[in-house]
């Protein structure tokens, strides 16, 4: 099972554009992936080394996405 650091570091946001590829304009609705499993690099404080950066693979798991607002 993967290491899963919950203290220390800092929630990360991201954005992006969308033009959907289809609309259905009578429901109000387009079809939009908001997340996958997929590893992405991203840079976090070395916890051995306050002053430096390390690169590791974040992962976010759709079990703990919060849909509750869409």
């Amino acid at each position: 099972m993967p290491q899963i650091r919950k203290r220390g570091v800092g929630i990360s946001k991201r954005a992006i554009s969308v033009q959907p590829e289809s609309v259905d304009d009578s429901a109000g609705r387009f079809p939009l992936i908001a997340t996958t499993e997929t590893p992405v690099p991203t840079m976090i404080p070395d916890p051995n080394n306050p002053e430096a950066m390390i690169e590791v693979d974040e992962v976010l798991l759709a079990e703990g996405l919060d849909l509750l607002r869409l």
